[in-house]
């Protein structure tokens, strides 16, 4: 008698699977409201039509470059110090300070940058130019290289406020690319935010719309000041899916705050030169430290800390610091080794802070990390230590009411 392959069955369940279900998935998704699924764009392609960046093949629309047009309208944030600089560098390009040499190359990544503006136009693309593509293994092209496009204002919740549309689509080698995010058939206002790629430089960036739409400047935030996130791979938000992904990009659409996100994927020690440089952003709402795994000892981090935190404080006298620790994650468990060097470096952020609220620093707490994935660490990470999407949610809803009450938002 013959019998059937398991390699069969499986074939005829996914043919039935894909001819079936999908179909209905995908057309139940195009027929929603367009505010929430976008249509899908009919003529997708992945390669670039010229080298010359000013040149593209959607000649029909009106190009922007908020990096470069005066009174563009569009809003680059993100960036501390753009305004200044008018690049894509989360660090200062000309610093008072010698920034250690790895910091000066991750600041280049784009991670947390947002272009926010409104607009009536039908149709967005982006254009976009790298210095590199990023190939981590571990972590999605989209991720690395693109662009995340979402409708609306921070709330809340994800529900109430900003709506996630599209990510950008390309080629696996080029440097240079065009995406269409979006083609609606209604025209109407919207607010648009673009998450800019997380894991390399992005060397410019243009945004295509209708000749005749209209673009006007982005609601402002709630108020001026900056929320400024330090940290390390976890912090700049390696792993994820999508730019918009990160836990400081998902604390954006939570929190209506522009957020700087200085997170240095294995470069974040806590280097007094980083202190001073972070100290002169003005004006501040809140710094959140959260550099404790880039650390490889006690001992630095018992050196570190205190210079660091004692850095902001003498530049902000009043200005609210959170320290954090590292989530509870798989890969200390399996070593054996880390999880004891993790829990001291944990009790020394516990304690001194306490003692600096003892002293009678009234703006500064510690929130543990070891909260972040509650039971769920095992289906939180990647590659069992750098936060996946879901990890990612769950460091957003921890640190979110931490955030607010602080800062003694609703």
């Amino acid at each position: 008698m013959y019998k059937f392959r398991p390699s069969i069955i499986n074939t005829l369940i996914f043919a039935f699977f894909a001819t079936t279900t999908l179909p209905a998935i995908n057309a139940a998704m195009v027929s929603n409201d367009p505010e929430i699924y976008a249509e899908q764009p009919s003529d997708f392609d992945v390669t670039v039509s010229s080298p010359d960046f000013t040149k593209s093949k959607y000649k029909a629309l009106r190009w922007v470059n908020p990096r470069t047009d005066d009174n563009c309208q569009m809003k680059v944030c993100g960036l501390a110090w753009f305004d200044k600089q008018k690049t894509y560098h989360r660090m200062p390009t000309d610093p008072k300070y010698n920034l250690p040499s790895a910091v000066v190359n991750r600041a280049t990544f784009g991670s947390g940058t947002q272009v926010r503006f409104r607009t009536d136009s039908r149709k967005l693309v982006v254009r976009v130019r790298l210095n590199r593509l990023a190939t981590n293994p571990q972590m999605a092209y989209s991720g690395q290289n693109g662009v995340d496009c979402y409708f609306g204002t921070p709330g809340t919740t994800e529900k109430e406020g900003m709506q996630f549309i599209s990510t950008a689509r390309f080629g696996i080698k080029n440097t240079w690319y065009e995406s269409v995010m979006y083609e609606l058939k209604e025209s109407k206002l919207r607010d648009v935010t673009l998450y800019l790629p997380i894991s390399t430089h992005v060397e410019d960036f243009m945004v295509g719309l209708d000749s005749t739409a209209v673009i006007e400047p982005p609601l402002p935030y709630d108020s001026n000041k900056q929320i400024v996130f330090y940290g390390t791979s976890i912090t700049q938000g390696h792993n994820v899916s999508r730019p918009g992904m990160t836990f400081t990009s998902i604390l954006s659409r939570r929190i209506n705050y522009e957020i700087i996100n200085v997170g240095f994927g294995g470069s974040g020690k806590g280097e007094p030169e980083v202190a001073h440089a972070l100290a002169e952003i003005s004006p501040v709402a809140m710094y959140v430290l959260d550099y404790e795994r880039n650390v490889g000892t006690v001992e630095s981090y018992q050196k570190t800390l205190p210079e660091f935190i004692n850095i902001l404080r003498t530049a902000h006298k009043d200005i609210p610091i959170i320290v954090t620790s590292c989530p509870k994650v798989p890969k200390d468990y399996v070593n054996g080794t880390a999880a004891p060097l993790a829990t001291k470096k944990r009790e020394f952020g516990i304690s001194h802070i306490k003692e600096l609220q003892n002293a009678g620093d009234k703006f500064i707490w510690f929130v543990d990390g070891m909260t972040y994935f509650g039971n769920s660490a095992a289906d939180c990470t990647t590659d069992g230590l750098h936060p996946n999407d879901y990890g990612s949610v769950r460091i957003a809803d921890v640190l979110c009411p931490e955030i607010k009450r602080v800062l003694d938002l609703k």
